[in-house]
């Protein structure tokens, strides 16, 4: 229960607390009287100050008849608040078992946790403004490589990582290139999302397919025999801030290209960059839905459940979500590995952190918290409802039984290894996020599919990732 503040003309400031928590081992409310030295002068000439006084010396006594009675002085503060700005989940029974453990956490520790959603789109402009303005949020939702953005505004939680680490059979390689900065961990790998691809296996059969291709070449010859059948398949090429880079960057990374050299030097303009705008021509002339240019985030998905594509490249949220969008066809989606190229495999890095502000005023608390929802008991009791959305970057979780639950999870367990962040080859960093977030690479591929020569969108891409890198 707050404190109530009964302060006022002849007695200022005077507060009693109850805690409703109170010392774990007495079992009941606590009160807390300040000095009675505060109570001030009474003015008996005022009624309304006499009856005031009089009110406030009542609680006092009441007070006081409390402790007598058995209650114990309080000895803690007003209850302390400890806030958290994530994202809005595209699987709400993810967001409502967060929600739910974050309030158990706080009835175990005598706080208040308070949970803030903002769409996906928003997230960025909201982390920025709390950077900038050095107030806000205590925890923060960081995505891909972004703590290496805001690593100077956030505290380390090298003994949080570790201890987990230690405990949990160690980190994946991609939860230290995310969130490792300068020899410390600026962000928790909270967990990432198996960015692969779902399709409509019922479609892919009446093409005479019975499994996605593990090849891009083996894609473009099923997607047009799909196409001409009346099923394309569709990855966005407009600036849909997960999907775009998502599906693009695994494209290209799959047939050599890169972003800078060994040497940081900008390295777009290659051959192997010419083959992968070639690649994405042909496919998306033969193979794919045309208003892909302008699909935001929701709209594949939209587009796979609502029968106009075959095939998407997403995270695993639409199976989740045909639960109740469209029943019929859950038991038609299927998931598979991205594709593999001449370069090998890739998957996109939806990798998920959790970092704590400098600014922040409950810094031992939020990596109390941090620690408690890592937890075997919470983690996996968040996955398990999560649908398939959301997995471990921790080794220990790979044999969490959630993931022998349905034989269409197989795939989203096996798409960790494959996973690498934006600035491949070279190491994650400020300027490589800066880049992804300007959509200079899928306005390349978006440009040449439209008629622009595949040299000049290379030419294009290269001056404007120069701006960023300032060559």
């Amino acid at each position: 229960m707050p404190s109530e503040d009964y302060g006022g003309s002849g007695c200022p400031d005077t507060r009693i607390f109850f805690s409703e928590g109170g010392d774990s081992t007495a079992g009941v409310p606590i009160a807390k009287i300040e000095p009675a030295s505060r109570l001030g002068t009474f003015q008996k000439t005022k009624k309304e100050d006499f009856m005031r006084w009089t009110g406030r010396t009542m609680l006092l006594m009441l007070a006081i008849i409390g402790l007598a009675m058995g209650l114990q002085p309080e000895r803690v503060l007003a209850q302390r608040t400890l806030t958290i700005l994530t994202w809005v989940d595209y699987v709400p029974a993810a967001d409502k078992k967060f929600v739910e453990q974050a309030e158990r956490f706080g009835k175990l520790n005598n706080v208040k946790v308070e949970v803030n959603f903002v769409a996906l789109g928003d997230l960025p402009a909201k982390i920025s403004a709390a950077a900038m303005s050095k107030s806000g949020p205590d925890i923060v939702n960081l995505w891909y490589g972004t703590p290496h953005v805001y690593a100077d505004s956030l505290i380390d939680l090298d003994d949080v990582v570790n201890d987990l680490g230690k405990r949990y059979g160690g980190w994946y390689d991609v939860a230290k290139a995310a969130n490792f900065v300068k020899g410390h961990w600026k962000s928790l790998p909270w967990n990432f999302v198996p960015y692969c691809v779902t399709y409509r296996k019922d479609l892919f059969k009446e093409v005479g397919e019975t499994k996605f291709p593990d090849t891009y070449e083996d894609l473009l010859r099923v997607g047009k025999k799909l196409k001409d059948k009346g099923y394309p398949i569709g990855m966005s090429l407009g600036h849909a801030l997960g999907d775009a880079n998502l599906s693009y960057y695994p494209i290209w990374w799959a047939f050599g290209g890169k972003e800078v050299d060994k040497n940081g030097k900008i390295a777009i303009d290659s051959p192997e960059t010419v083959a992968a705008i070639e690649y994405v021509k042909k496919l998306y002339k033969d193979a794919m839905d045309p208003t892909v240019l302008s699909w935001g985030d929701p709209d594949n998905n939209a587009a796979v459940l609502a029968g106009k594509i075959s095939a998407t490249f997403t995270a695993p949220s639409m199976y989740s979500a045909a639960r109740n969008v469209a029943p019929h066809l859950r038991e038609h989606l299927d998931h598979a590995l991205t594709p593999r190229g001449p370069a090998g495999r890739f998957a996109g890095p939806l990798v998920l952190g959790l970092g704590v502000f400098k600014f922040s005023k409950n810094q031992d608390l939020a990596k109390k918290f941090l620690t408690w929802i890592m937890e075997k008991e919470q983690f996996s009791e968040w996955v398990a409802v999560s649908d398939g959305m959301h997995a471990s970057l921790l080794r220990a979780f790979e044999k969490d039984p959630y993931w022998q639950s349905d034989p269409k999870f197989e795939p989203l367990q096996k798409i960790g290894p494959y996973i690498r962040l934006f600035g491949y080859p070279g190491p994650p960093t400020q300027k490589a996020e800066e880049a992804r977030s300007m959509f200079i690479l899928v306005d390349m591929f978006a440009k040449a599919v439209q008629g622009t020569p595949t040299r000049d969108a290379i030419s294009w891409a290269v001056s404007e990732f120069k701006k960023v890198y300032k060559e």
